[in-house]
């Protein structure tokens, strides 16, 4: 079953035998040579200040970070991932987003059809492939074409100028509003 080797001052155990501790659903075994399983029914607990894995891991199920640690770089927080990170499916996040580092962009779309770039320093560029769409309450206010030549506002949308008084718009085919009510220069 076992064998305890004083020179080596290892215990070595036998194919296909556990190590139990108070029941069968508490045990170290091998199921498989280079494999070494821990199994317990209900929790493992790793109780020290550093656990150091030098491996690939993969973990099936919820995992949950408790520490609430806030990040305000990339080397600080609750979790610190010094390479990229691949999610497949929705990321949901509780607060901000925020990409630390001048030029940064935000890709969108599996192309990166639609982009907004850091400009560096205190600005951004939104680029699109395509049509870029301005919509509220699922219905298109204006859109700007893809040409960049042109603003197209949806019928019966406005363009204001700091109030309603002062406004841009056009209330039938062929026809352009422009309305103000103190002066129009």
């Amino acid at each position: 079953v076992a064998r305890i080797d004083v020179s080596a001052e290892s215990v070595l155990m036998a194919t296909n035998h556990k190590l139990e501790f108070r029941d069968t659903g508490l045990v170290i075994h091998s199921t498989a040579d280079g494999q070494l399983d821990i199994d317990a029914d209900t929790e493992l607990e790793i109780t020290t200040t550093t656990v150091d894995m030098n491996a690939a891991c993969s973990i099936s199920g919820i995992t949950t970070i408790e520490d609430t640690t806030a990040s305000s770089t990339a080397a600080n927080g609750a979790l610190i991932v010094k390479g990229g990170v691949g999610i497949a499916a929705d990321l949901t996040v509780g607060d901000d987003i925020r990409l630390l580092s001048d030029s940064a962009v935000l890709a969108l779309g599996a192309g990166n059809d639609v982009t907004i770039t850091h400009d560096g320093t205190s600005g951004a560029t939104l680029n699109s492939a395509d049509d870029f769409l301005l919509s509220a309450g699922g219905t298109e206010v204006a859109r700007i074409d893809v040409s960049a030549t042109s603003l197209l506002m949806s019928a019966a949308k406005k363009i204001e100028f700091r109030d309603a008084a002062l406004t841009v718009h056009s209330t039938a085919d062929g026809q352009l509003d422009i309305d103000a009510d103190t002066e129009l220069e």
